[in-house]
């Protein structure tokens, strides 16, 4: 779609024109959907199309010319493939930061006495500590982010973290 078509949907959109949504989305919605399927989770999509709406509301208009040149298609594609590579590289963190975590843990999915004792051992986690597990493996958030999250320091989560995996440690190894 050239700058002269898409260029004043966009405004409309911007200038909370809703009927002018489907027409801009219809041209991204394969590309969006290919990297949807690509990242592989349950809500790589709505996190793409969240980010093209925040994207399309925050557009500077003025920096593109009103021709027949593809510019501000071609920029909305190069936004969308930033924001994939971003989610892929935080779906992948989260991925290496939960696997070491139950590396041990393969076997207890084939013996119902061990899935019981993987389940009493996160038990015995204190609710701060599961918060704490969650966030950093399986959100993927930072020590630094749970603290800010929480307003506690740094130094508090990462014990925090030390002392359930500890405890995960010392029941699963029993």
């Amino acid at each position: 779609m050239c700058n002269c078509i898409l260029k004043p949907l966009i405004q409309r959109f911007k200038n909370q024109d809703m009927s002018a949504f489907p027409r801009i989305y219809e041209a991204f919605e394969r590309l969006i959907g290919r990297y949807a399927t690509r990242l592989g989770y349950e809500d790589a999509k709505s996190e793409l199309n969240l980010f093209f709406i925040e994207l399309l509301y925050s557009m500077d208009l003025s920096r593109f010319a009103n021709d027949d040149s593809i510019a501000l298609n071609r920029y909305i594609a190069v936004c969308l493939r930033n924001k994939y590579i971003s989610l892929s590289i935080k779906e992948s963190k989260i991925k290496n930061h939960t696997l070491p975590l139950f590396e041990n843990c393969n076997s207890y999915y084939y013996d119902i006495d061990q899935k019981i004792l993987l389940n009493l051992a996160l038990d015995a986690l204190t609710d701060k500590q599961k918060m704490v597990l969650f966030n950093k493996y399986y959100c993927g958030y930072t020590i630094a982010e749970i603290s800010r999250r929480n307003g506690v320091s740094r130094q508090s989560v990462n014990d925090t973290k030390k002392r359930a995996i500890y405890c995960l440690k010392k029941i699963l190894k029993e």
